[in-house]
């Protein structure tokens, strides 16, 4: 089933033409509109002029009948108001007391004498209006009020048909939608016509810009581009030099790929040794354990523990790093245990420098985030913190999930970080590795709270400032984020 195409999307050469047609259509309406208000303005003003002209001529030879109810008198100035307004058709002539009671009508057969006047009619003029248009019916209704010295005496209703002039209205409505549907048509084919012409070299520039995208790239004809220099000549020429300088860099490009392979092996490697490096640490810390304290069944079996998870954490990042390339498996969930090997893996950087490590592990026993990833994280940032701390000082370390991110916070009282370290642990600047010692575990992190969509929050009172200003680190991991041993950096 094929996808419909926004409007949005649609090609010029008919979205121009489109509009061009809308606009006519709308002007248009207006245009018609305005027309049919003047007409009917002219119709009705025509109308209500005749039939004041009849209703003055009615209301003067009646009034002194009026005022006697003289019945007969009254008919007979209706009988011979008829022929005497040959350009006003008029269908009833009702004459009424001032009680509503009927003195005389044209048609007496409708309005009979004596009878009080229709509801209908009451309800036409309540609001005092003296001119009504039934376009449905095709009559108007007129009423003009009998006074004599000031006073009313009675009402004057006359009903006229309009039909004709509004045939001439719906006539006039038909001619103008007719002729302006025709406008819309043509203005419609002549504007496309014209802008398929005006865009032409749009359209060649388009199709080489898709060339482009599809590894073509080509110059576009001298002979298509226009001769006259406007804003098609000049971009086409642009184009031209643009197209020239991408051929130029996909040369040297293929010339840099080698050594570009070669320093991506390199990084490749170093981080593996890096990253293989930071367990043997604890390994070794094990081994000296077992030398000392081997005759204790169980500091032997813990250290064992130690060694067999160093091994099984080394094994992963060969694996993960295999899996960057051929594939991965799905990733094992942290758990607790996991973070709390981490505070042996670095005991002896802790020794070492007579660090006192405040450690606080408040997570629950299985967390929703890749475990290999997150412990080559949370190793990283201890070890560097580790080295950043004056010996003596203060490292503390706190994990917990408080919603739907697992939060671990590092704070140290080092000097702080530099600019250009922090700057890739935030994902920054991740082409170039940072010449500082920590430079490259600092790359490892960032790459990897990016992969696992992760973020780092750092604060620090800055580079070169005195003992203890201390650096915090606050790394946020989603939790449920599904990412495979893929995303282990080495």
């Amino acid at each position: 089933m094929s996808q419909s195409i926004h409007p949005f999307d649609w090609p010029l050469s008919f979205k121009v033409p489109l509009l061009v047609g809308a606009l006519m259509v709308l002007l248009g309406g207006v245009v018609s509109n305005a027309v049919l208000l003047q007409l009917s303005n002219t119709q009705e003003n025509h109308i209500r002029h005749l039939s004041e002209a009849y209703l003055n001529g009615v209301s003067s030879a009646v009034l002194p009948h009026v005022l006697r109810s003289d019945v007969w008198e009254s008919f007979d100035v209706l009988d011979r108001a008829r022929s005497q307004y040959g350009g006003l058709y008029v269908k009833n002539t009702v004459i009424a007391l001032n009680d509503n009671t009927i003195l005389a009508a044209s048609n007496p057969v409708l309005f009979p004498t004596d009878n009080l006047i229709p509801q209908m009619l009451n309800e036409l003029f309540e609001d005092g209006k003296v001119l009504v248009i039934d376009e449905i019916k095709g009559n108007a209704w007129m009423r003009q009020i009998l006074r004599e010295d000031g006073h009313e005496i009675g009402n004057i209703y006359a009903e006229v048909d309009i039909s004709e002039q509004l045939k001439i209205r719906r006539n006039t409505l038909y001619t103008l939608i007719a002729f302006t549907m025709a406008m819309t048509l043509l203005m419609a084919g002549l504007g496309y016509a014209l802008v398929s012409r005006m865009l032409r070299p749009l359209s060649v520039l388009g199709d080489h810009v898709n060339a482009i995208a599809d590894g073509d790239i080509t110059d576009i004809d001298e002979a298509t581009i226009p001769r006259r220099k406007g804003e098609f000549h000049r971009l086409m020429k642009r184009f031209n030099a643009m197209a020239q300088a991408l051929r130029d860099r996909e040369t040297l490009s293929q010339r840099l790929a080698e050594e570009e392979k070669l320093a991506i092996l390199g990084k490749l490697a170093s981080g593996m040794a890096h990253e293989v490096n930071n367990p043997l640490g604890g390994m070794g810390n094990a081994i000296d354990t077992i030398r000392k304290h081997g005759d204790d069944d169980q500091v032997r079996n813990r250290s064992l523990d130690i060694l067999e998870r160093g091994l099984d954490g080394i094994a992963k990042v060969t694996q993960a790093t295999l899996a960057t390339y051929k594939g991965s498996g799905k990733a094992d969930h942290l758990t607790r245990r996991d973070l709390e090997d981490i505070e042996f893996l670095v005991h002896h950087k802790i020794t070492r420098r007579q660090i006192d490590l405040k450690w606080r592990n408040e997570t629950p026993s299985k967390i929703q985030v890749d475990a290999s990833v997150t412990r080559q994280i949370v190793l990283n940032l201890l070890l560097n913190a580790c080295e950043a701390s004056p010996k003596g000082g203060q490292l503390h370390f706190h994990a917990s999930v408080p919603n739907d991110h697992l939060v671990i916070v590092v704070e140290d009282q080092g000097p702080g970080i530099p600019d250009a370290v922090a700057a890739q642990l935030k994902g920054e600047n991740m082409s170039v590795l940072s010449q500082d010692r920590h430079g490259l575990g600092a790359w490892t992190v960032g790459t990897l709270l990016k992969r696992l969509g992760g973020h780092i929050d750092i604060q620090t009172q800055g580079v070169g400032q005195t003992q203890g200003a201390g650096t915090k680190l606050t790394v946020l991991l989603p939790l449920d984020h599904e990412v495979g041993a893929q995303h282990a950096i080495a």
